[in-house]
């Protein structure tokens, strides 16, 4: 697998987009943002690209759904300064008290994560800047990068295996993510088992089947060419260990 430059990542969506304010026409350089709710307790985010609270309410804003990924999880914007406040849906905080309030400035032509994690009481947040690599058709593979976003904060290592793949990341420490990791999406793979285990007593915490790695149907395999993001964050909404991964879709 040849690492290449991503050239059309995103092409017509977010990239170049002419804008016409008078007579002359101004090209406006956009960026590419993905928000991950990974808050416990944050069952709804509501994401407000405006310094203040609308006052109609935040139904027209990004709703993120607490360890799902949504399509409108991604977002396009001006590559300027952009100031970003995100609720709780219900709110809980005082009236008008956003979660999370900050200021973004990311650069033109990039592709970017914010991940929300920690605790409503204490909130932390990463932004993670990384553009997905680029398979080509010859290359039948899937890119995969780790992420532990675990409330219990400790690390754990990771095993993929799949007929072609054999790999590990040791000491997967909190708030630590991977670089994409290849992993073979040949028409002979079945699928590929993710394997979590507590880095200190090597016990396994769960397992994850990823169905239909290698289907040749073009309608059934989400993997093949593309990249994800697996978020360790076991447990769903309710506090019970989740039976499906977090995967948030990288492009």
């Amino acid at each position: 697998m040849k690492n290449l430059f991503f050239p059309y990542i995103l092409a017509g969506l977010f990239f170049s987009v002419i804008i016409s304010c008078k007579k002359d026409v101004q090209p406006q350089t956009l960026t590419a943002l993905t928000i991950v709710n990974a808050l416990p307790g944050g069952d709804f985010l509501a994401a407000n690209f405006n310094e203040q609270r609308p006052s109609a309410g935040l139904e027209n804003t990004m709703w993120i759904k607490y360890r799902v990924y949504a399509p409108n999880n991604h977002v396009a914007l001006p590559s300027k300064t952009q100031p970003l406040l995100i609720y709780k849906i219900p709110d809980t905080n005082a009236k008008d008290k956003p979660v999370y309030q900050l200021s973004l400035n990311l650069g033109a032509k990039e592709a970017s994560t914010l991940f929300l994690f920690g605790t409503l009481a204490q909130p932390e947040m990463l932004l993670v800047n990384k553009m997905p690599p680029y398979h080509s058709l010859t290359d039948s593979v899937t890119g995969l990068r780790l992420i532990n976003l675990s409330p219990d904060k400790k690390p754990v290592r990771v095993h993929i295996s799949g007929k072609g793949t054999d790999k590990s990341v040791s000491n997967l420490a909190y708030k630590q993510i991977t670089d994409y990791i290849i992993v073979n999406a040949t028409s002979e793979v079945t699928d590929v088992l993710v394997e979590f285990y507590d880095q200190a007593s090597g016990s396994l915490l769960t397992r994850y089947t990823l169905k239909d790695f290698g289907t040749t149907t073009a309608e059934v395999n989400k993997w093949r060419y593309r990249n994800y993001t697996i978020v360790w964050l076991p447990n769903d909404a309710l506090g019970n260990l989740a039976a499906d991964p977090f995967l948030v879709y990288d492009f």
